[in-house]
């Protein structure tokens, strides 16, 4: 579960660190702080500007017409885990305590991190969906009851069908 503002903070950082690196090119090597402030301060008065332009990778394939293929180079890793309870009577599926396990990479925002993957998990327990923690949900029930789900949303009257 990564957003594109994820993505986006990936793909302008590494711009922002390719167009550094053409200024330190630029600027040359100085031997202390002062020289350093000297050629900065001499720098600031020139016209000369640097930029970088995105270059999609060769291997990734999109199709925009068709909404088909992978839209991004790169994907986190995360493990969910789900304890449940099942309602005997109602088959209403109660999540009791979920755990989230999420590879981020390296972290700009730590707070807006750490909501990016609560406001994840909390709307797939909430909606259901068919990745996350909708899977992690599934499990636990095919877990709890030894029955597979294989459908989104899992309702009451799917957990009784599948039970009787």
């Amino acid at each position: 579960m990564v957003t594109v503002a994820s993505r986006t903070v990936m793909i302008v950082g590494e711009l922002l660190a390719q167009t550094a690196k053409k200024l330190q090119d630029d600027i040359g090597k100085y031997k202390n702080i002062n020289e350093y402030k000297n050629l900065a301060k001499n720098y600031t008065k020139t016209t000369k500007r640097f930029s970088s332009k995105y270059k999609k990778p060769t291997h990734i394939k999109w199709d925009e017409d068709k909404f088909y293929g992978n839209g991004y180079d790169g994907y986190s890793l995360g493990c969910y885990v789900a304890e449940i309870e099942v309602d005997p009577v109602t088959y209403q599926v109660k999540v009791t305590d979920f755990y989230a396990y999420q590879d981020v990479g390296k972290v700009i925002n730590p707070i807006l991190a750490e909501g990016q993957v609560e406001g994840g998990v909390a709307q797939g327990i909430g909606e259901l969906p068919m990745n996350g923690p909708a899977v992690a949900i599934a499990n636990a029930l095919a877990n709890a009851l030894d029955i597979e789900f294989d459908t989104i949303p899992i309702t009451p009257e799917i957990v009784e069908q599948k039970c009787r």
